[in-house]
């Protein structure tokens, strides 16, 4: 089973920590106000994200293993609000990482 979820890209310990991380934003006062199915939606795109991003920003920065569940925590944490500000920061890397071709 393990291998199965492997092969799909799930990493049920960085879905934790994002599931983690988005039931703490949900319990914000600010969103207590939020219907039902927002606050799920919001948790369900911080895990989905925690899963996914974390390995991505982990490869990107060379971070060491031991801090990963929390960036998925924090991943999680910002959910929908983050991934515009984590798509900004990894498409600085990649371009930082391509060859400057200035002149073609």
């Amino acid at each position: 089973m393990k291998q199965i979820l492997s092969n799909l890209g799930i990493h049920l310990g960085l879905m934790f920590a994002g599931l983690i991380g988005g039931l703490v934003f949900m319990n914000m006062p600010k969103n207590k106000k939020r219907p039902t199915w927002e606050k799920i939606t919001i948790v369900l795109v911080g895990v989905a994200s925690a899963n996914y991003l974390t390995p991505l920003l982990i490869w990107l920065c060379n971070i060491p293993d031991g801090v990963q569940y929390g960036i998925s925590f924090l991943i999680g944490y910002m959910g929908l609000s983050g991934i515009g500000s984590i798509i900004d920061f990894i498409r600085g890397k990649v371009e930082s990482k391509k060859p400057n071709n200035k002149y073609k």
